[in-house]
């Protein structure tokens, strides 16, 4: 496995265009990506909302997204040469959710001493409730790793001009 894949969306659909993403890697990013989704589904069960309607919100938003995200890399997909779907989308979204959980942490760090002051949290730990901020900020890496899934997927299934 080459790490460098893991980290740059360029280096993984050169992998994926020429074919370099093994079985075995294959095999490992999707058993990941399995396990990222039950460890989102069950600490969405254990956060603690600020109200009823951002928990709905935030079920709406994954209900819209989810179907978005998979039927536009497939059309992306579809408009190239049709082939290896599963294999480029789930070795193309392992990258793009490290890069995206990495920004959200260094994100979340930094809003939380411009929202969350220190000496505020240990004064009102309701602050700590899952609120607007947290959705919009979750709808909005989402929309990002659409449009990333959506542009790396074309540029995967579209042959590369060779006479430029």
């Amino acid at each position: 496995m080459k790490i460098n894949r893991l980290i740059n969306l360029n280096a993984m659909s050169d992998a994926l265009r020429e074919k370099r993403v093994t079985k075995i890697e294959f095999s490992v990013y999707s058993v990941v990506i399995f396990a990222l989704i039950c460890i989102s589904i069950l600490l969405m069960g254990l956060t603690n909302y600020a109200t009823t309607l951002i928990f709905y919100v935030n079920i709406i938003s994954m209900v819209v997204f989810t179907p978005a995200w998979l039927g536009l890399a497939y059309i992306a997909n579809k408009k190239g040469d049709g082939k290896d779907f599963w294999y480029r989308f789930i070795s193309l979204n392992i990258t793009i959710t490290i890069i995206l959980c990495v920004i959200s942490m260094i994100s979340g760090i930094i809003a939380s001493f411009f929202i969350y002051p220190p000496s505020a949290l240990t004064k009102a730990p309701e602050l700590l409730e899952f609120g607007w901020f947290d959705v919009g900020l979750i709808n909005l890496f989402s929309i990002i790793g659409l449009y990333l899934t959506y542009k790396y997927m074309r540029l995967v299934s579209h042959k590369r001009d060779t006479n430029s």
